[in-house]
């Protein structure tokens, strides 16, 4: 029965349990220091209060709160919410669709000699940007003809996957 009535030695606020970093540290004290400065505020605001004023305000408070609960609970059960996300459409490049095309074509063969110069090309595509005046070049290139690039990767991956003996 002692134990039940052991004097508490925890300083007002302190929470014994152990919190893992230093950030949460602070947050547990700051959440801790206004709970006390809550519970001190409505402690000298109810002080005078008597027991039948503060037991109709705790039952009207429970009431309020579960009528506020079992209506949130009914709304979201019998409401019907419309779907607030659309499906949009979206535009596919026609660089990607030739890359579709070329990959599903079983007709579409490539020579060795097409592919000797697509290589040649590339090569001379990777010397101009050795100098200034060839980085303008390619840039221009780039620029003007936005797929290539990518055309000559897809065709040189199809030449190798598929052609390639």
């Amino acid at each position: 029965m002692k134990a039940l009535f052991k004097k508490n030695n925890d300083k007002p606020g302190e929470n014994n349990t152990p919190v893992p970093n230093a950030i949460a540290r602070q947050f547990a004290k700051g959440y801790s220091f206004v709970q006390i400065k809550w519970a001190k505020w409505m402690a000298r605001k109810t002080s005078k209060w008597s027991k039948k004023k503060l037991t109709a305000t705790l039952v009207l408070f429970c009431f309020v709160t579960g009528a506020y609960s079992t209506y949130l609970i009914v709304y979201s059960l019998l409401i019907h919410v419309e779907a607030t996300s659309s499906i949009t459409t979206t535009k596919i490049s026609r660089q990607a669709v030739l890359s579709k095309t070329i990959a599903h074509k079983s007709e579409a063969v490539i020579t060795d000699e097409e592919m000797d110069r697509i290589i040649t090309f590339r090569h001379y595509l990777d010397s101009l940007k050795t100098t200034t005046s060839g980085t303008k070049a390619y840039d221009s290139i780039v620029n003007n003809y936005s797929g290539l690039l990518d055309s000559l990767t897809i065709v040189e991956n199809y030449y190798y996957r598929n052609l390639k003996h």
